[in-house]
């Protein structure tokens, strides 16, 4: 049995990437990392596959007889804060930041008293959905912090300059977009493990390939188009970034440092 075919087999049982999502495989894939992890992201990215595990292991408590049959479905920040004692809610007005000369709009607020996250439903969902995973990294990686901390709204395209915000980052961006899962997805829509750009990927793309033509084409820009392309070689599909909930940025962000697109 070919690669393609038996990779195109495995999509068949829509949970054998949630339950592989860190599990190692016989093969090698023929990506490689252009970045690899630092110390600290090794450890948030040890800390992101427990809670997966636990999900995984625990979904029948929070879904019974309908586990949804979308993996992604499955990271599931609420019953992942549950996970950890907290209570995930939804409140129109939850406060100002204070900036340098301005109030900033609070998208999220993780009360470690109370144990309540609570996240503004006015921002974009993508926004919503990162920042409630940045506020899950808190608890997960802050749990003996006190009182209430307060984030602005974040899509996971800025980088922090404080190491616990940005290890905050880094968590939501690994939960919500689990490499494995991203590489079944990323095979399924594009049909191949790295995207190349050439004459036949080009020909594919149809008319998202015209900024292209006749340049050297950086690879953060082919990754920013291919997150949110929902059209390719004649096939439609949402795109990428919407499968998973995250904004095109946080996408882009991850397609380029796991190695799906070559440059």
């Amino acid at each position: 049995m070919n690669k393609l075919h038996l990779d195109r087999v495995r999509l068949q049982n829509p949970y054998a990437h949630a339950e592989q999502i860190h599990r190692e495989e016989v093969r090698q894939p023929l990506r490689r990392r252009p970045r690899p992890l630092s110390t600290s992201d090794r450890a948030v990215a040890a800390a992101v596959a427990q809670v997966h595990r636990q999900l995984w292991h625990r979904r029948r408590e929070f879904w019974g007889d309908q586990v949804p049959a979308d993996a992604v479905k499955l990271l599931n920040v609420g019953h992942a804060l549950k996970l950890h004692g907290y209570q995930l809610s939804y409140v129109a007005d939850v406060g100002q930041h204070a900036g340098r000369g301005n109030d900033l709009e609070v998208a999220g607020v993780i009360d470690r008293d109370r144990r309540e996250v609570r996240i503004s439903p006015t921002l974009p969902e993508a926004v919503q959905r990162f920042t409630a995973g940045h506020e899950l990294a808190h608890a997960v990686l802050h749990p003996h912090a006190g009182g209430i901390h307060r984030d602005r709204p974040i899509e996971g395209s800025a980088r922090s300059s404080d190491p616990q915000e940005r290890a905050a980052d880094r968590f939501s961006a690994f939960f919500l977009v689990p490499e494995k899962l991203l590489a079944a997805r990323f095979l399924a829509v594009f049909h191949t493990e790295v995207f190349e750009l050439n004459d036949l990927t080009r020909m594919a793309l149809g008319p998202a390939a015209e900024p292209f033509q006749g340049k050297r084409v950086p690879r953060w820009i082919l990754a920013r188009t291919l997150a949110g392309l929902g059209r390719y070689n004649g096939e439609v599909f949402p795109p990428l970034a919407t499968q998973f909930g995250v904004s095109i940025s946080t996408m882009a962000i991850r397609l380029e440092e796991l190695g799906f697109v070559a440059g």
